[in-house]
């Protein structure tokens, strides 16, 4: 049941999101903005305060060092994992340049663009959009049973290649959204298939 528990947690982090959006935006009606980050903050003493009673078992055994010398320890074991895994090393590379040429300029680009074309109430249509794709992903990708999760799991990516496009070509606002829906949605079913694989594939007390 690893798969559906990621797609549930996935999907209920996103609703949570959107949901947490529509709240802030109520109370920076209703008490200000000052007001909304202090109720913020408190989410955050409560978040925190629940540590305090947390207690989780070891999940194996830990280098005996402390502090940097613990962390270094950590860090080697965690390459020599990867190492031994090349699917996953070349999917975090991968990650890695999508974040830095896809990502990144999205999101700093996306609110300046649609603020420019629509005004400011085009990027709450976007992020919504984007929300509503990763819960539908997230719920699809717990129906997947295939042999192959890898290579659903970059396929359903390529509908990201759209992103930049929206950005450089002028498309209306609700094409724009179709397609941070379908993008979110192959991004939704990734994490879950890529979570779950980590966490099928690499030993407990590394993960």
């Amino acid at each position: 049941q690893l798969l559906k528990a990621n797609a549930l947690d996935t999907a209920t982090k996103q609703l949570g999101a959107a949901g947490g959006a529509l709240l802030g935006a109520l109370l920076v009606i209703a008490i200000g903005a000052r007001g909304a980050f202090a109720v913020d903050i408190a989410t955050f003493v409560v978040s925190l305060a629940t540590l305090l009673w947390l207690r989780l078992p070891p999940a194996g055994d830990r280098p005996s060092q402390a502090g940097v010398l613990a962390v270094l320890a950590e860090a080697r074991e965690g390459i020599t994992e990867v190492r031994r895994r090349p699917w996953a090393l070349v999917i975090m590379i991968q990650g890695t340049i999508q974040v830095f040429f896809l990502f990144g300029p999205n999101s700093a680009l996306v609110p300046i663009v649609s603020q420019e074309r629509w005004g400011p109430q085009a990027y709450g249509w976007l992020s919504a959009s984007a929300s509503i794709g990763m819960m539908l992903g997230s719920a699809l990708a717990g129906r997947i049973k295939t042999a192959k999760p890898g290579l659903w799991a970059m396929n359903v990516l390529l509908p990201c290649s759209l992103l930049p496009l929206c950005l450089w070509l002028p498309v209306t606002l609700p094409e724009w959204c179709l397609v941070q829906v379908a993008a979110w949605t192959g991004i939704g079913i990734f994490f879950v298939l890529w979570f779950t694989a980590l966490q099928t594939e690499f030993p407990q007390d590394v993960q």
